[in-house]
């Protein structure tokens, strides 16, 4: 099992596990997840803008009580944290958790940015009597997408130890669980052809896949 591969990894290396992924990819779930399954001490998601002046404090803190588990969610966070890729992998198993389908991704990003702006509270364990947005009610720009598709490009600049897959990822002994939704979420927009036509066709390219053309 993967999972069990990264700790095991990690212990050996004597590392600690950082987490990339992109907003509703489920990188809390499976920090939290890991931490169930080994003794490492979990920190849920660091680096988080309005928590720290300087990111490079968090990074510090955690490589001082390895062996640790963190998670960076936030775009400008990684900006700033990839001058340094070296120090990261030095002190990290880099592991980089991606979601396929990104109509559904997105969908779910933008249902929680309308809800919560900061991006820092109540993005996750939503329930159907909760859903707050109403079908046919919400249109996103290329802007919007745009600001999506490069939070999905900019974790593989880490050169992640691991890649995992949302949907081939068992979460059952997570704490955090999947949202619901009182109708499928990406029926919030009124435009979901243009969403389509820009996302349904997503595909990650594998070195794996590169060498068998």
């Amino acid at each position: 099992m993967v999972i069990t591969q990264i700790i095991q990894d990690a212990r050996l290396q004597q590392k600690g596990i950082l987490i990339f992924g992109s907003p509703r990819s489920r990188t809390h779930a499976l920090g939290d997840m890991l931490a169930n399954k080994s003794n490492f001490e979990n920190f849920g998601e660091i680096c988080r803008v309005g928590y720290v002046e300087n990111f490079w404090d968090d990074i510090d803190l955690l490589i001082s009580k390895n062996p640790t588990i963190g998670q960076i969610v936030q775009l400008s966070a990684k900006i700033e944290l990839a001058r340094n890729t070296p120090k990261l992998k030095d002190n990290f198993l880099i592991v980089n958790i991606i979601r396929k389908d990104k109509v559904k991704q997105f969908s779910s990003w933008f249902y929680s940015r309308i809800l919560d702006p900061t991006a820092l509270y109540g993005w996750h364990n939503y329930k159907k009597d909760e859903t707050k947005v109403g079908r046919g009610t919400q249109v996103a720009n290329k802007e919007h997408i745009d600001q999506f598709k490069l939070e999905q490009i900019v974790d593989s600049y880490f050169l992640p130890d691991y890649t995992l897959y949302y949907e081939d990822t068992n979460f059952d002994s997570a704490n955090y669980q999947k949202n619901e939704y009182a109708f499928p979420v990406e029926e919030i927009f009124k435009n979901i052809d243009y969403i389509r036509l820009e996302l349904e066709n997503w595909k990650y390219v594998s070195r794996e896949n590169l060498n068998a053309k």
